[in-house]
Order: structure tokens, then C-alpha cells, then sequence
């Protein structure tokens, strides 16, 4: 199961959007085979803004949708929140493209 979800420019907001997205995610964790699966939460940001802003963004916007995959009833001892600000921009993007504005989740096992 994948997950990756945007952000609006200098956003740790869900957009409703990112909260379906995030919600379809939730149901598929709690499914008896990933029921007992750990997941990496990725915060990502473009390259506009210094480091130090994007570098907190990028843990504020992991954050947030591990907090919300919790309220929606996800084990949060099953998530660990990872930020990497603009360093890991989507391959064939340049590091400035919104689509970089992003979490993901990577299964751990």
C-alpha cells in the first residue's frame, strides 16, 4: 500500500484531498496482513525557502499526517515520522517543482 500525499506552498495543512488519501491509507494499515507492519512517514519539501524552514516543514508536514492517521485509529508506535526537507526532490522534477511539497510512507517491516 502506498501512500503519498501534497502540499500547498509553506503548508503543513492536510488539504481534504490529502486527508481521503490518508484515510483510504489508515483502512489498508489496519487490515489483518500490514496489521502488524511499521511505516516510515516522509516529509519532503520543494527547494524555495533556507534550509532551516524547509527542514521543519518538512517534519511538521510527516507530522501531521501521522497524527492523523492516529485519530483515524493507526497504532502511532507503528509510524516513524522522517524529515527530509528538499534533498530527496521526485526523480525526473526539479528540486524547486510542487510536486516535491509531499509525504510519503515506506514500509519498515
Amino acid at each position: 500500500m502506498d501512500l503519498r500525499v501534497s502540499f500547498l506552498l509553506n503548508s503543513a495543512q492536510l488539504t481534504t484531498q490529502a486527508q481521503e488519501e490518508a484515510k483510504v491509507f489508515a483502512k489498508a494499515l489496519m487490515l489483518p496482513e500490514l496489521a502488524t507492519k511499521r511505516f516510515r512517514i516522509e516529509g519532503h519539501t520543494d527547494s524555495s525557502g533556507s534550509r532551516t524552514l524547509n527542514m521543519d516543514l518538512s517534519k511538521r508536514r510527516a507530522q501531521a499526517v501521522a497524527d492523523y492517521l492516529a485519530s483515524l485509529g493507526v497504532q502511532s508506535d507503528r509510524l516513524e515520522v522522517r524529515r527530509y526537507g528538499p534533498h530527496r526532490p521526485l526523480p525526473g522534477h526539479s528540486p524547486s517543482a510542487p510536486d516535491n511539497r509531499r509525504v510519503e510512507a515506506q514500509l519498515l517491516g
